[in-house]
Order: structure tokens, then sequence, then C-alpha cells
């Protein structure tokens, strides 16, 4: 009875693999093999602004753009979009990755850019306190000093005051 059953699988086997979904298949790598081929950084730029998918993470997508020669450029209120974009054949860093940024901030801040210095940033953005410490613990505002420390200090001059502090805070920045 069992060699029987195994006989229709075995049978079976020779022709039951799907072959529209091998065409489907063959075209999807074809496509894929000459974009990463062609256009490396508008491949993981485009896999990158669209995550999560897939099996592997943004993380693992930039270590195999950069292990593949292609340059990541981190962020910058001044130059990043909202998604990932390619920039001189590099990877800009959109400004959506930044944590607790609403979308509705990201947007109007790629729309006003770019911005003088830190108090034009402010005064136009109006992050709360959270999102522009966040800002400047990742880099995004760099561009107006980059002493990170200093940075973070200024920003408190934005917020409300509670009470007056003698001297720089402690860095918040994780890392």
């Amino acid at each position: 009875m069992a060699r029987t059953i195994f006989s229709y699988i075995e049978g079976y086997a020779g022709y039951g693999f799907c072959e529209a979904h091998a065409a489907a298949f063959g075209d999807t790598g074809y496509k894929t093999a000459y974009l990463l081929t062609h256009y490396p950084a508008h491949f993981y730029a485009a896999l990158l602004s669209n995550q999560p998918m897939g099996y592997f993470s943004a993380h693992t997508l930039l270590n195999e753009a950069k292990r593949r020669g292609i340059r990541v450029l981190g962020l910058d209120v001044n130059h990043s979009q909202v998604s990932f974009t390619v920039e001189d054949s590099a990877i800009r860093v959109g400004l959506k990755q930044i944590r607790e940024m609403p979308k509705a901030l990201t947007e109007r801040a790629v729309e006003q850019q770019p911005y003088d210095d830190l108090p034009d940033f402010m005064r136009r953005i109006r992050p709360s306190g959270n999102v522009a410490q966040n800002l400047a613990c990742c880099g995004a505002l760099d561009c107006f000093d980059s002493n990170r420390r200093r940075l973070l200090w200024r920003l408190g001059a934005y917020r409300p005051a509670k009470q007056p502090q003698s001297e720089p805070p402690a860095s918040h920045c994780p890392g």
C-alpha cells in the first residue's frame, strides 16, 4: 500500500510544480539582479524605505549596502527627505527613522528645507522636547553644531524653563 501511494507522489513530482509560479519567480529574480547590478544605491534605498518587509532587517540591508561599497549618509535636517533617498550615489537616511517624530512634522521639516541655523529650525518646525532631543542625538542637527552635548544644552533654551541650570546636563543620547 505504501509503495502504491509513493508511486503516485513520485509521478506527481515530475510535473506538479506550478510553471506559472516558476516563471514569475524567475522574472522577479532577473529584475532584482538587474536593479542590484545597475542601480545598487537606488535598490537598497527602495528596500529600506519600505521596511518592515521580507526577511532582512533594515540594519542587515544597510550593512550589505556598505559591504558592496555604497556610502550611507546620516540624518541631516537640511538634506534628508522623509524616506531613504539616493544622493551622489550614496544612500541618505530619511527623517522618518527618527524615534517619536510624527509624520506631519517630518513632512513639514522636509518642505521647509534648508535651515540657516538651529534657531531658524526650531522657530519654523517647533519640535517637542523629545523629538528635538532625538534629532540632536541621532546627528540630524550636526549641520548646526557637531558637538551633540552642546546642541542638547542649546535645545534647553527652546523649552519652558523649570529651573535654571548652571552647567550642561549629562548627555541623554543612547550609546
